[in-house]
């Protein structure tokens, strides 16, 4: 909204914007996992089987969606502005994470 001396103020609370669909979108999202295994013959049908998993190899940090909420709901019925709008305060997926296993075939 425009007033009539040419500045601009935000819209009224509970008034419909002209915000286009999808204007808003998170950071992107990296993830490589990895896996190696070896296989070690322990006599002619006893094998030993180790592996290495690692998840999120590069420990690339993926940032959840940004907090939507503009306002906050007033005790009188009207909207305040959050300060928390645009922020980000968690993460999509963990940290790396390693993991190791041995298996016995026979």
């Amino acid at each position: 909204m425009v007033r009539s001396d040419g500045v601009h103020t935000s819209a009224g609370w509970n008034y419909i914007g002209n915000l286009g669909r999808n204007v808003f979108f998170g950071p992107r999202f990296s993830n490589i996992d990895f896996s190696a295994m070896k296989n070690t013959r322990l006599k002619e049908q006893l094998n030993l089987q180790f592996r290495a998993e690692f998840y999120n190899l590069l420990n690339h940090p993926n940032w959840g969606l940004p907090n939507v909420n503009v306002f906050t709901q007033a005790a009188n019925g009207g909207g305040n502005y959050s300060p928390a709008a645009g922020t980000i305060t968690s993460l999509a997926a963990p940290q790396r994470q390693i993991q190791f296993a041995l298996k016995m075939i026979f």
